[in-house]
């Protein structure tokens, strides 16, 4: 199970998403496959700085040995949001 708390402030896109592999090597994530996981994020309705709870997510859907990945992707120097994300927990 995930769970864990995001938030976001001068929002402009929404730039964060949560991914797993099932290949990664433990050493270039740029050579492993990741696959978008769905999960509440905080976003465009959200006030700044309000965390918002992911929900609890099973993993056992994706495998029995995977790598979680948060990664953010800006657009350029002028469409850019802040993320932060806290609390995370799987077990």
């Amino acid at each position: 199970r995930l769970t864990f708390i995001s938030a976001t402030a001068f929002y402009v896109h929404d730039g964060l998403e949560v991914l797993y592999s099932d290949d990664f090597d433990g050493t270039n994530p740029g050579t492993a496959t990741w696959n978008t996981i769905e999960v509440t994020l905080a976003g465009a309705d959200s006030e700044q700085f309000e965390w918002i709870n992911s929900e609890v997510l099973d993993l056992t859907q994706y495998g029995s040995n995977i790598y979680i990945a948060f990664h953010y992707t800006g657009t350029s120097a002028s469409n850019t949001s802040t993320y932060r994300v806290d609390d995370v927990s799987i077990n």
